[in-house]
């Protein structure tokens, strides 16, 4: 897993997958989860949208959203995979 850490990203795209952030700021952000192969700690998501696909546990996503700061952040469940939503 790649780690990307400190670093801000702003009005982007994201794939969480395969890659691990730590203290990294996200705003105005789309973030794709369609995986488990992911990890994030003390980030924080400021008007951000996480589209979750069924294969990823929302448990696990909640434990690694505890160390993180969020406003006005919302995960939507998204059955068709993340690249449809984004149609």
């Amino acid at each position: 897993m790649e780690l990307i850490q400190d670093q801000p990203f702003t009005n982007e795209t994201i794939g969480l997958d395969g890659f691990a952030f730590c203290r990294c700021a996200f705003e105005d952000c789309v973030i794709m989860i369609r995986s488990e192969g992911y990890h994030f700690e003390q980030c924080t998501f400021r008007n951000v949208r996480i589209l979750i696909s069924p294969e990823v546990s929302l448990a696990a996503l909640a434990r690694r959203l505890v160390s993180c700061r969020c406003e006005n952040t919302v995960c939507l469940w998204n059955p068709e995979g993340a690249t449809a939503a984004m149609a």
